[in-house]
């Protein structure tokens, strides 16, 4: 759905005429917060056999688990297997939902080229580990015996003035050079 215009008209155009791979992208959903935390990433668009809990619309209120049975691009639905209606002849279908209405809990890596998308993420978003607090302290405490122990082995003289005593060498030498004149 890139456009740039400001008319909802041509937005909607976009986003009903977009093509295949960016429909894809409009099919995501959310991640459970045990699975941002374990992915690194907020959302992933929904595939066949994930298992996601439907938290908005007509079963948001009895908050339905189950497995995506079907992703319909076209339509840019999903259908559930807990969640459908039964048609006036008595057929039982899957009601459609939007997958933003949808929340992944569980996700399906059969497919070895989902895997490969998720793991490039991964490592796209990979947060950085930082040791905790505790071992830093230690390691700065360490660095500091250290540096007290080097001060002790080295014990420095005195410091003696060196300039008082290139004047002096100095003087010997110019007294040196009058006594042969």
């Amino acid at each position: 759905m890139v456009t740039r215009s400001k008319k909802p008209s041509k937005q909607r155009k976009a986003h009903f005429r977009a093509p295949i791979h960016r429909r894809y992208k409009m099919m995501a959903a959310h991640l459970s917060p045990e699975l941002r935390e374990k992915h690194g990433f907020r959302s992933l668009p929904v595939a066949k056999g994930d298992r996601v809990r439907i938290m908005r619309g007509k079963f948001g209120k009895l908050k339905i688990e189950g497995r995506v049975q079907e992703v319909d691009l076209r339509r840019l639905r999903i259908y559930v297997e807990n969640a459908t209606f039964e048609k006036e002849d008595g057929v039982q279908r899957f009601y459609p939902i939007h997958p933003s209405n949808v929340m992944i809990i569980k996700l399906n890596t059969k497919d070895r080229v989902r895997r490969e998308r998720i793991n490039k993420r991964k490592v796209k978003k990979a947060p950085v580990e930082e040791p905790p607090e505790e071992e830093l302290v230690e390691e700065v405490e360490e660095g500091i015996e250290e540096e007290t122990i080097e001060e002790e082995e080295f014990e420095l003289e005195p410091d003696t003035d060196e300039t008082s005593v290139d004047t002096e060498s100095m003087e010997e030498s110019s007294e040196s050079t009058d006594e042969e004149t």
